[in-house]
């Protein structure tokens, strides 16, 4: 029973009340034209270059064992990478990052539990995405440990194909978890979600939703 994770960000303020720790689950059904979260589309590891960064010395060049990256002006091919890392190692820029990697309830609690301090503003961890309701059984997992260190918790979900694992995850079977929960859906029309979404949405509930864990 894992996560796939493709980032942890700490003090954040706009995941939910207070002062939260977000975590960013990759993997999602759809491809929304106002997507935050790119990288998180796919829910398979990648490298992630960030040009802004990149001082042009061509180290990650140098240390790439497959020839994956080319040089002046920078670029990656990407049928050559096998994610092994050293080129990330190698920029000391840190332009180069590998996004994705598998966490377990168990192995994430430590990490959201750094900063438990700082949620007695009311705050507490949000997990977000992608469509952290892929992986339902996971996420309720990791809901339930949290809610034994009185944690509030907050998930945010498209609506699409998760639709039953939202019932299943608020109401059902994920009971060790103790959740409740309030949906907000939006007005928004089928058919325009299904415009903005380049089609790819097959609506099972008006639109989206958040739930929020009390």
């Amino acid at each position: 029973m894992k996560i796939p994770v493709a980032a942890i960000r700490r003090l954040t303020l706009h995941d939910g009340p207070g002062t939260r720790t977000t975590v960013f689950v990759k993997g999602c059904p759809l491809h929304c034209r106002w997507c935050h979260n790119p990288e998180c589309l796919s829910a398979r590891p990648q490298l992630l270059f960030h040009d802004n960064h990149c001082a042009g010395c061509g180290r990650c060049a140098e240390a790439c064992p497959h020839g994956a990256h080319i040089s002046a002006p920078h670029a990656i091919d990407r049928s050559r990478c096998r994610l092994c890392g050293k080129c990330v190692d190698a920029c000391w820029r840190g332009a180069l990052e590998i996004c994705g990697r598998d966490y377990t309830p168990e192995a994430l609690l430590p990490i959201l539990m750094r900063d438990a301090d700082f949620y007695e503003s009311g705050g507490g961890v949000t997990v977000s995405g992608g469509e952290p309701l892929l992986y339902a059984e996971a996420v309720a997992r990791l809901f339930a440990l949290l809610r034994g260190h009185g944690i509030r918790l907050v998930t945010s979900a498209s609506g699409e194909s998760a639709w039953k694992a939202a019932k299943c995850f608020v109401f059902g079977s994920a009971a060790d978890a103790e959740l409740t929960g309030d949906f907000d859906l939006s007005a928004i029309s089928g058919a325009r979600i299904k415009h903005l979404d380049n089609g790819n949405l097959e609506l099972s509930v008006p639109g989206a939703f958040v739930v929020i864990v009390r």
